[in-house]
């Protein structure tokens, strides 16, 4: 009996040249030979790369419950489990623990979970200023103190811990008076000015508040901060959750 070989184009005729047969996991997959290529150009093939490859470098890090998921839900789709923990990364789902204890959610809006820590104290007692007096303000509640910036012992003072070496601060106060003044507030770090303003009050209203921002900040252990008040004339700066000074650390070591 005689036998006639078929191209392979009539076989299958979407290749036009030499393909590749591969079993996995119980799946034939018949693809074309791969053509060489150059580095990609177009920058969505570029990104889509880069992303594929940080999937397979994380997924070592996934934990053993949900590369079990994985292996299990690709079983005999032709599908990798690395396929479908890449998708579940694209959207956030798929969490990771690194071995310094840090965790990491690819892709999602918060890459690592920080946990923010603060102090906000406030005062519970009105404060009373002389003429053209620059003042130290005490504060008396410690609403927030993640860390023991403040201490009963210094009222006036937020002094930095160890292990911090980048903050901000935002402080206000408010007066309850019915007359027209200047008062003005200042940021002070270690006994010297680093952010001040004023603002003239028309005695219209019924109260008066004035607030000041310093933004990131390089510190070290010890450094302090105070929050001063000046004013045209006598005046009292009201116990309320108005006058307050808030720290945020936004770096440590």
């Amino acid at each position: 009996m005689k036998t006639k070989s078929v191209p392979d184009n009539l076989l299958f005729p979407r290749f036009k040249r030499a393909f590749v047969v591969t079993k996995y996991r119980g799946q034939v997959h018949v693809q074309a030979w791969p053509r060489k290529r150059g580095k990609p150009t177009n920058p969505v093939v570029i990104q889509n790369n880069k992303d594929f490859a940080a999937a397979a470098r994380l997924a070592k890090y996934a934990d053993a419950t949900t590369i079990e998921i994985a292996t299990r839900i690709t079983k005999n789709s032709g599908l990798y489990p690395r396929d479908l923990m890449f998708a579940a990364m694209l959207k956030g789902f798929v969490t990771f623990k690194l071995l310094d204890g840090r965790t990491i959610r690819p892709w999602s809006r918060l890459v690592e979970e920080i946990n923010v820590q603060s102090t906000r104290v406030t005062k519970t007692t009105a404060q009373a200023l002389l003429i053209n007096a620059v003042v130290a303000i005490t504060f008396q509640a410690p609403v927030i103190d993640d860390l023991g910036f403040y201490s009963a012992a210094f009222p006036t003072r937020l002094t930095v811990p160890v292990n911090v070496s980048r903050v901000e601060i935002v402080a206000g106060l408010i007066t309850l008076t019915a007359s027209p003044y200047v008062m003005g507030i200042q940021i002070r770090k270690n006994g010297v000015t680093v952010l001040a303003q004023n603002r003239a009050y028309n005695g219209i209203a019924a109260s008066f508040d004035i607030n000041i921002a310093l933004g990131p900040t390089l510190v070290i252990a010890g450094d302090y901060f105070e929050v001063l008040a000046f004013a045209s004339k006598a005046w009292t700066v009201a116990a309320d959750i108005r006058s307050f000074v808030s720290l945020n650390i936004l770096k440590a070591p």
